[in-house]
């Protein structure tokens, strides 16, 4: 149970952590799932990246 949990935090962070790295270089935008830039903390620069 301990190891299921572990996967999912480890998922959890890896996709938070990637979905900052790609939204700052503009390889990609993870901020069209969730619909909202302040979700993942990037405020004006998602906005703007998805413009």
């Amino acid at each position: 149970m301990r190891f299921k949990s572990f996967i999912t935090f480890s998922i959890l962070f890896l996709f938070i952590t990637a979905s900052r790295l790609s939204a700052q270089r503009g390889f990609f935008d993870f901020t069209n799932y969730s619909g909202s830039t302040s979700s993942y903390g990037l405020g004006e620069e998602g906005v703007a990246l998805r413009n």
